[in-house]
């Protein structure tokens, strides 16, 4: 798993070549921007081992996380 720094506030947890979730952080906040898993690779858990990854990363600060869902994906 890579987490990369894209600027001061975001970042991109990516899996392989085929899942990433991009945050982006405030004090107490932190944004899931996006979330994407290659068609090909559904239905694995990737975007929940991604996840996982990202919620540990912030396990020792006191956050909120925060995703909009569009409505056609739910």
């Amino acid at each position: 798993m890579d987490r990369i720094k894209l600027d001061d506030y975001k970042f991109k947890y990516s899996y392989e070549d085929v899942g990433f979730i991009t945050v982006e952080e405030t004090l107490d906040v932190i944004n899931i921007i996006d979330v994407f898993v290659s068609e090909r690779r559904r239905k694995e858990g990737i975007a929940s081992k991604i996840l996982s990854v990202v919620i540990n990363d912030y396990k020792d600060r006191t956050v909120r996380f925060m995703l909009e869902v569009r409505e056609g994906n739910v």
